[in-house]
């Protein structure tokens, strides 16, 4: 239940529902969420950081911004969206981080960058607010 609970409050800081919502594949994320759902988002977050895997990086992004440090959480997303996308799965990953961006860039009060990541995932409603 408490899982439950945590993913769905992991899932309200991406701004909308994704069509494939898979969660990380590593051990470590698995331990991470464990963590965070015991409250321990700074040892959640500290797993994760050394993590390479996209899904993880993401998964540690979004504990950044429920700890406030949304500039962090944009840097390590801009440098997961500036990797080459080769495969289907690598298109739809970069399409499942596109939201996570633009709420950090919002919650930075960046506006314009927010904006433009809005335009980027054809969302012509949240590009205009």
């Amino acid at each position: 239940m408490k899982r439950l609970i945590l993913i769905l409050l992991l899932a309200g800081c991406g701004g909308g529902p994704s069509r494939r919502s898979d969660p990380p594949a590593s051990g470590v994320a698995d331990a991470a969420l464990d963590a965070s759902v015991r409250g321990d988002i700074d040892g959640a977050e500290a797993m994760l950081r050394d993590e390479k895997d996209p899904d993880s990086v993401r998964l540690r992004a979004r504990f950044l911004m429920m700890k406030n440090r949304n500039r962090e959480a944009v840097e390590i997303l801009t440098a997961l969206k500036s990797q080459k996308v080769n495969d289907f799965e690598g298109a739809e990953r970069w399409q499942r981080l596109l939201p996570d961006l633009a709420l950090a860039y919002v919650r930075l009060d960046d506006f314009q960058n927010a904006s433009a990541i809005a335009q980027t995932m054809r969302d012509g409603v949240l590009a205009r607010k």
